[in-house]
Formats: structure tokens, sequence, C-alpha cells
């Protein structure tokens, strides 16, 4: 055993290392899968097995990872929030940072992995390594991985950035393309080799396009091309699937608007759904959340989250085999947030009574 798996055993006080090489997932199972949620995003989870004894309830998205000596997964724990929305008895679902597990045993991960984040650092496993972003005070964002089967970590500077989202999902989880490691934010995309050394990615030839002015009011409509799957079961970070959540209701409850924003209290911020001269209030989102949700709907129209500006688009999306078209606006508020509408712009409504 090197001196470096060494150290990780005194750090976890786990019995299972004294076995350098065991077959890190004999005895775990995922079983009986349900719904979970905290009123603002939520998934699917299963109960955690070991040799048939329930220990925890995992998050179905991470699933759980083998790496030597145990498992890392992210669990899903029951919180007790002020929340009726949640569930009959006001009890929600929430995520919990990463944990390694070895039989009956836990320790979280940002106990021995350095730099993190519980919030930002976006962990993927990959052959026994775990590769994530690391998110200095500073600013200073890094990309990073820590080796289970030698105990040792690693990083690479790739830039500076003020961060100005709460949305778990601006710095997407690292992914293996080929031989080389992706890591991408909403706006930039680094290739590494597993050594987290970086590689130029060659420049891909692009349309010119006349520069818009950075005093222009109103910045033009962009292409859009990508389609949004209202059907899929749930892919991507909690925003996509609360937007995706705010879209599919709309439309099979038969309204043609949403409006989000902009008027906060002390509960949050609504979000309303128009038909006609009608608009009832359907939920109240928590402020922080507000932001990464605006960010969302910029993606998914193919605008600029970067300007405060008003701004025009298209989202196209698919809901039940049939693409629809909505027109978005993105406007400034004197309340300090952004105001979004979205407007069904096609007749092929999916449900509900017209207007």
């Amino acid at each position: 055993m090197s001196r470096g798996a060494m150290a990780l055993c005194a750090a976890l006080a786990l019995a299972a290392c004294a076995h350098p090489n065991p077959r890190p997932s004999q005895g775990y199972a995922l079983r009986d899968t349900t719904q979970w949620s905290n009123f603002i995003y939520g998934g699917l989870m299963a109960e955690l097995t070991y040799n048939g004894a329930v220990l925890d309830t995992v998050d179905l998205l991470i699933g759980i990872r083998a790496v030597p000596g145990g498992i890392v997964y992210q669990p899903v724990r029951r919180e007790t929030q002020d929340y009726d929305e949640c569930e009959p008895d006001g009890k929600c679902f929430d995520l919990r940072p990463w944990v390694f597990r070895t039989g009956h045993a836990t320790r979280d991960l940002t106990d021995f992995v350095p730099g993190l984040n519980p919030l930002f650092s976006s962990p993927n496993v990959i052959d026994s390594v775990l590769y994530y972003w690391g998110i200095a005070p500073s600013g200073s964002i890094s990309a990073r991985k820590y080796d289970f089967r030698t105990a040792t970590a690693d990083s690479t500077y790739l830039f500076d950035e003020i961060l100005e989202t709460d949305d778990p999902g601006h710095f997407v989880a690292p992914v293996l393309e080929g031989n080389l490691i992706v890591y991408r934010t909403f706006s930039k995309r680094f290739l590494l080799t597993r050594a987290l050394r970086v590689v130029t990615e060659p420049r891909k030839q692009q349309q010119e396009v006349d520069p818009v002015p950075a005093d222009d009011p109103l910045l033009p409509t962009p292409p859009f091309d990508r389609v949004h799957n209202m059907d899929a079961a749930r892919p991507g970070p909690p925003v996509v699937r609360l937007m995706n959540l705010i879209v599919s209701e709309c439309m099979l409850s038969g309204f043609e608007r949403i409006r989000l924003g902009p008027e906060p209290d002390d509960k949050g911020i609504p979000i309303r759904y128009g038909r006609g001269d009608e608009w009832r209030h359907v939920m109240t989102i928590p402020t922080p959340a507000y932001v990464p949700l605006v960010n969302r709907v910029k993606v998914m129209a193919n605008l600029d989250i970067t300007r405060h500006v008003r701004q025009l688009g298209k989202l196209r999306v698919r809901l039940r085999d049939v693409e629809h078209v909505f027109d978005v606006t993105v406007t400034p508020t004197d309340a300090g947030v952004e105001e979004v509408l979205l407007t069904l712009a096609d007749s092929n409504r999916p449900g509900g009574p017209s207007a």
C-alpha cells in the first residue's frame, strides 16, 4: 500500500482500507425508485442497500460510482421545511454533498478532497478519478482531480471569473470525450488530458456577423436551431429540470404565456401563467434561485447571459412529440431583477381550454 493510500485510510478511519484492491461495488444495490422534491426542483432517488440492508437514499442522476475501497454518490436526505407544496406533511427532500462509503461507514468528500465546493464543483468519477471544478475565493477557476487509487490530488488553472450565479449547473460536470476530459461552463469549454494538461482545441469556422453596439438597447434575435425536449427524463442540473417543469405545466394546463418576475417580496419571486386577459399565479421561487432560472431561459433562447439589456429571442420545445415555439422577451426592471415573458407563438396547444 502506498504512503498516500495509507494517509487516506487514516483520514477515513475505515476498516475496508486494509484491502487496497477490493471489489468496490460488491454487496451494494439500488432499489425502490421514487421521486423527490425540495419545491424548487427535484428528481428521482433510490434506496441504497448493502447486503440487503438499507443504508441511504441516492440521487439517480448520479447513481453510485465504484472507486477503490468503496463507492461515492450524492445522497438525498429528508428535510423539514416550511413548504406545504412539497408534500401533504410539508416535508421536503434535498441533495447533500457527495460521500465516500465503504460498508456502513461514510465520509463527506469535502473532508479529504482538496478544494471540493459542495455547490459549484460538479464532480464526476471517471476511471476511479474524481474530476471537478475548483473555485477559489479570489475568483480563480481551476480544473481539479482526486485519484482514489493513490489518494493524490492535482489541479490546473483555467481562468478568472467573478461568479455571478447561484446556479450549480453553471459549471458542468467534467466528461470523457475520447481520451480527453472536457470541462465546460455556459460560455467556455476546455479540453484536458487525464493529467490535466490543457489541449488547444481547433478553432471552428464561424460565420461573420455585424457587431452589435454596446449601447444598443435591443439585441437582435439570434438564430435558434436546438429543440428542447420537455418529455425527457430529468437530464441536466436542477435549474434545467425546474425550467422544463414550468414550460411543460404551462402548456399542458392550456395557458399560452409565462411571466417570470419581476415583483419580489419577502417570500420570493412569482411565476405566473397567462391566457387571454387572465394571469394566474402558480408558484413563488426563492429569490436566490431566480437569477439561475433567468440565465437558463437565456441559454435556451440563445441570448447573452452576460448582458442586462432588453433582449428578444425564440425558444423551441418538443412536448408529446409536437414542436412548439415561444417568443422570449427579457427586460431589466427598476426592481433590480430581469422580467422574462414567454409567449407561445404557434397554435398547437397541447392541452387545456383555449383562450
